[in-house]
C-alpha cells in the first residue's frame, strides 16, 4: 500500500494526514504501508487500529514530520 496512491505528496508542505489515514485504513491486517522518499506532513492524530507496518524508503530518505506538539494536538491536561 503506497501512500502516494492515496494522494500523499511527501513534499514537506502539503498536509498528508488525510492520505496517510486512507492508506492505513485500506491496508490489510499484517501488511505494510509504504512511504516513498519524501517529507510527509502529519497535522492531527492518526489512530492505527490494526497491525500494520509503516515502512519508509530509508532512514535518510523518508521523514514523517509533525509540525505541532502533542500538547497542541491533544490540548493541555
Amino acid at each position: 500500500m503506497d501512500v502516494k496512491s492515496f494522494g500523499a505528496k511527501g513534499d514537506g508542505k502539503t498536509d498528508d494526514t488525510w492520505a496517510i489515514t486512507k492508506a492505513i485504513d485500506a491496508a490489510r491486517q499484517g501488511s505494510a504501508v509504504f512511504f516513498p522518499a519524501g517529507k510527509y506532513v502529519i497535522t492531527t492524530r492518526i489512530d492505527i487500529r490494526k497491525q500494520v507496518v509503516l515502512r519508509g524508503h530509508g532512514r535518510d530518505a523518508t521523514t514523517l514530520y509533525f509540525p505541532h506538539s502533542l500538547a497542541d494536538v491533544y490540548g493541555s491536561r
